[in-house]
């Protein structure tokens, strides 16, 4: 791919080379995703052909990223007056959207008129949210926390009293710790709930605190150094325990928030 002796200098170049077109496009106003992402992976791999850590990357592939909108809201709002005005009166009450083409392209333009006026870095934070909250981060801290599962012997494991110490202290330790006090500062009159929100719910988000990864595995790290089958146990009861804790927490939220 590269055409000197030293392939790790060449990538490094493509590198600062991929990062600067990233710059280019920023002032030139570029706000389309695509080719962002297609020289962000260029330059992801030229960082990994260069030894330089692949992660930086990211850093700087964001880093590029437009901070600023097209549209600033005043224009956003006048554009958006006319095109709602444009719509009013295209619009015929025995009509659909469908088989009037006029409202159908005035409907394209507001879509488009709201894009432009948020900046594409919060585009792409909202779209990416939900991938990287429940797929991403936690497929990332599963194969990162060195834990080999056996699943014949995860009964036996579980019952550990490292593992119940540890479910004790993440699902039923959370919960009593966080409504208790709750409970506490709402008899003493030193907090109330906010509008709309129930003490139910506030023991659901209980439970929900009882999902634990990083800290949990640092501090198991920490405290179980030099044994690693301990460690090995308290990692797994981190994984599975977080899991039956955003399980529950969920379905209690869910029959709490039902009739709302």
């Amino acid at each position: 791919v590269f055409y000197t002796d030293n392939i790790e200098l060449s990538a490094l170049i493509f590198a600062v080379i991929f990062f600067a077109i990233l710059m280019v496009l920023n002032f030139a106003g570029v706000r389309r995703v695509a080719p962002y992402l297609i020289i962000a992976v260029a330059l992801w791999y030229a960082l990994l052909l260069s030894g330089v850590h692949a992660t930086l990357a990211g850093v700087l592939g964001a880093l590029a990223i437009p901070a600023t909108p097209k549209y600033d809201p005043k224009r956003f709002s006048r554009r958006i007056k006319e095109l709602i005005a444009r719509f009013d009166a295209s619009h015929k009450s025995d009509e659909t959207i469908r088989n009037n083409d006029n409202l159908v392209a005035i409907v394209h333009s507001i879509e488009g008129g709201a894009k432009n006026v948020q900046t594409m870095s919060e585009r792409l934070e909202h779209f990416w949210h939900m991938p990287v909250a429940y797929v991403v981060i936690p497929v990332f801290v599963f194969i990162n926390a060195g834990i080999l599962i056996d699943f014949a012997t995860l009964g036996s494991l579980m019952l550990h009293p490292v593992a119940l110490g540890i479910s004790s202290g993440l699902i039923l330790g959370k919960f009593v710790g966080i409504i208790g006090v709750s409970w506490i500062l709402l008899k003493m009159k030193v907090a109330s709930l906010p509008e709309g929100v129930s003490f139910s719910q506030i023991a659901g988000v209980s439970l929900l605190a009882g999902i634990g990864f990083t800290m949990s595995i640092f501090v198991a790290e920490l405290a179980f150094a030099d044994h690693e089958d301990l460690l090995l146990i308290s990692k797994t009861a981190i994984i599975f325990s977080s899991l039956i804790a955003g399980i529950i927490g969920s379905i209690w939220l869910f029959i709490a928030g039902k009739s709302k």
